[in-house]
């Protein structure tokens, strides 16, 4: 019934159809077919104790080997890709720690090897990935 509508509406004008069909998948907020969006949050920021402004992006998990990305960008430019392994983690309470790797210049560089510690807390979590001579702490507050 739609069809039959929109082709008697938009016969003149098979591309116009076409562009308002696009426009609206557009609209609607969705990444196209195929595509998983890319969010980009800045949380509270710290680097080795001192309070810095970040950027942080989620990476695509790796459901196979339960591995956990996210790249942390800060204000002067220096990248990390922060990556724990999830299926080790331990959980006790609030607290959850895991083996992780800190790799340097945005996965370009070295990789440390490290430890992962999250915290929940009333209002937020704290997540702190640390790795020889590397402490990057980022937490959101409700």
């Amino acid at each position: 019934m739609a069809a039959r509508l929109l082709s008697a509406v938009f016969r003149p004008a098979p591309l116009a159809c076409a562009g308002l069909i696009l426009s609206l998948g557009l609209l609607s907020g969705q990444p196209p077919a195929g595509q998983q969006a890319r969010a980009q949050y800045s949380p509270n920021c710290l680097y080795n104790g001192r309070r810095e402004a970040c950027a942080l992006t989620p990476g695509p998990a790796d459901a196979a080997s339960g591995d956990e990305v996210v790249t942390v960008v800060y204000a002067d430019h220096r990248a990390f890709r922060l990556q724990r392994n999830g299926r080790a983690c331990r959980h006790q309470g609030t607290r959850t720690s895991c083996p992780a790797t800190v790799i340097l210049s945005n996965g370009f560089g070295r990789s440390l090897p490290g430890t992962y510690v999250g915290t929940a807390y009333e209002g937020g979590y704290r997540h702190e990935y640390s790795a020889t001579g590397h402490r990057i702490t980022y937490f959101f507050l409700d």
